[in-house]
């Protein structure tokens, strides 16, 4: 009789841990010859359920894992999301704890822009010209003072003291703020007017590109026109952000010149 006590606890250990697992994949853009593998992407997000206290919503989870990825992997310019896939497992601990976590992942590609066609380059004219009226047909939907409306998952720079920007993407957009969350763990998320200027990251105007190493001209502390240097951040109506050594300069796009 001895030995059945030692072995039921044993057997309820082992059965109080019992692992489920359910998932599916999508796909995304279609993939060409002048598609080209940068690196796999993956976020996550898990909930806690004890003794039936707590309300997992699967939905938000999911949600929450891509929110994850996007800001440990945003994109850069050309670049874009495929092969998303998406992971579910609920474990159940001596049955009354329960651990669900979710698992977000998807191929970052990009396009060799070099070797488009004319019909490529065509396309990606007319994709321009829907994209900014999109954005001005936005603009004027949510009455924001740019004329080129920011767009959910957009990734934007924001500066919330009016001295330093700081990268964060879009979450939501009301009809008073805008949501931003920081891509980086140290940047604190923000809820902003929809009156504040917001840079827009991967967008292009004038010739200028989020990374061009720029030249620009600026009034100093005794209003003598001066030639500094720095990289294009992002653009708000014709005004472009720009990262100096030591600073930042928000300036005309006509007084920026590509180096």
């Amino acid at each position: 009789m001895k030995k059945h006590y030692f072995i039921l606890p044993f057997f309820f250990l082992l059965e109080g841990c019992i692992v489920f697992h359910s998932g599916g994949v999508s796909g995304g853009p279609l993939l060409s010859s002048k598609s080209k593998f940068i690196k796999f992407a993956r976020g996550e997000a898990r909930h806690l359920f004890v003794l039936g206290v707590g309300n997992i919503n699967i939905n938000e989870l999911i949600n929450d894992a891509k929110k994850d990825m996007y800001m440990n992997n945003p994109l850069e310019t050309d670049q874009y999301y495929s092969n998303f896939t998406t992971d579910i497992t609920s474990k159940y601990i001596f049955l009354f704890i329960q651990l669900t976590q979710v698992r977000v992942s998807a191929d970052i590609m990009t396009t060799d822009t070099s070797q488009k066609s004319l019909y490529d380059r065509t396309i990606d004219s007319k994709q321009k010209e829907d994209e900014v009226s999109k954005r001005k047909e936005q603009a004027a939907k949510n009455n924001l003072t740019q004329s080129l409306a920011y767009l959910i998952n957009d990734t934007v720079y924001y500066s919330p003291d009016g001295k330093n920007y700081f990268e964060y993407f879009v979450r939501s957009i009301d009809a008073e703020n805008t949501l931003l969350y920081g891509t980086k763990p140290e940047t604190k998320n923000r809820l902003a007017s929809k009156f504040a200027p917001i840079f827009i990251k991967n967008f292009k105007t004038g010739g200028l590109k989020n990374g061009d190493e720029v030249n620009y001209e600026f009034v100093n502390a005794f209003k003598a026109a001066e030639t500094s240097s720095g990289t294009v951040l992002g653009f708000c109506n014709n005004m472009v952000l720009i990262k100096s050594k030591d600073s930042f300069a928000v300036e005309p796009v006509s007084k920026v010149k590509k180096k």
